[in-house]
């Protein structure tokens, strides 16, 4: 553990909720307390923003389908209630008031693409009230509301009808996460969205030349709107060469990001995918970036090594400040501005 004392970590963007599904189907619980929550409190992580739906398909989940989506928040809720003195579901402001709070772990809900909503916007109405707080666009491909990041052609960016659910997103204090989304349709949302927006987990991509990474521009575009932008772990993301995929490298990002937006606007968003590397693997060889080798952070390849980014900060000179600012109070500002009283 680092040496600053209540350091609050906030990791912007967790896919647990899929091991949840699998674990949960073999008739386990407490999953989180019992496998999970081990290695957040080795890493200090105290904050889960949680994957429950979205754009994509893992394993025998296909999280589009509106069904799955229920069961993912339903297995979240379980948990919350199999584990009543640990787990604290953020749902409004005043929630995060006890994140840090010695013994607990905080989640808080979020789709990873709007393809659950459909086009009928009374599911967003019914996922908000079983208590999702934050949702992107689109995953890498498009959808009915817009275009993803991972697609061929930036012709379009949102639809008529995703114009219509950043609305929706406004009227509902649902924080928007313009994670995954192609350039013209994250400047086209920023210019609708009344509320500071995320980038829950993102780097330069002037350092890694990559569809999934942000350009200046864009970065400079979240700042200008009190944003954050939160770092991703994933190797891919991190450096083009491989065995350059490092811790190092990574901080770099930091550095380079810090210089250009400034302290209050970096988070963290590590994107770990370990314990269902299979789903991932099998998701990748079928998708657009099939032939991409995955691992993390070289150094810190897991939730649980989150102290070594942690040690890495504190050596390039970053005072205790910016490191609280870094890994969980720039996230905190933003949910706390997006999140209903």
């Amino acid at each position: 553990m680092s040496n600053i004392k209540d350091l609050i970590i906030i990791d912007g963007h967790s896919d647990y909720p899929i091991q949840l599904l699998r674990a949960r189907r073999t008739g386990n619980k407490k999953v989180i307390e019992t496998d999970h929550l081990p290695g957040l409190k080795k890493g200090g992580v105290c904050f889960e923003t949680v994957t429950v739906g979205g754009d994509f398909l893992l394993g025998p989940y296909e999280m589009r389908d509106p069904f799955n989506t229920l069961r993912a928040i339903d297995a979240v809720h379980q948990e919350v209630t199999e584990s009543p003195d640990i787990l604290q579901l953020v749902l409004k402001k005043s929630d995060l008031d006890e994140v840090g709070r010695p013994g607990t772990h905080s989640l808080m809900m979020a789709l990873e693409g709007a393809a659950p909503i459909t086009e009928d916007f009374s599911l967003l109405r019914n996922y908000y009230r079983l208590g999702v707080r934050a949702l992107s666009l689109t995953h890498n491909l498009r959808n009915i509301f817009a275009e993803g990041c991972g697609e061929a052609s930036s012709r379009t960016g949102l639809s008529l009808l995703g114009k219509d659910l950043i609305r929706e997103i406004n009227r509902y204090d649902l924080i928007l996460d313009l994670v995954h989304i192609n350039e013209r349709g994250f400047f086209e949302a920023l210019e609708l969205c009344e509320n500071p927006v995320l980038v829950s987990h993102s780097n330069a991509r002037k350092l890694c030349n990559v569809f999934r990474n942000l350009t200046d521009e864009q970065l400079k575009a979240v700042a200008e709107r009190g944003g954050v932008v939160g770092i991703n772990c994933a190797g891919f993301m991190i450096d083009e060469v491989f065995e350059n995929q490092t811790v190092q490298r990574l901080l770099d990002h930091v550095d380079y990001m810090i210089d250009l937006i400034g302290i209050d606007h970096v988070g963290y968003g590590p994107d770990y995918g370990d314990y269902i590397m299979d789903y991932i693997d099998e998701w990748l060889n079928r998708s657009s970036m099939a032939g991409v080798r995955v691992q993390y952070a070289i150094g810190a390849q897991e939730i649980s090594a989150t102290q070594v980014f942690v040690a890495g900060l504190m050596e390039r000179g970053y005072t205790e400040t910016d490191i609280r600012k870094i890994m969980g109070r720039n996230f905190l500002r933003v949910y706390r501005e997006g999140l209903p009283d």
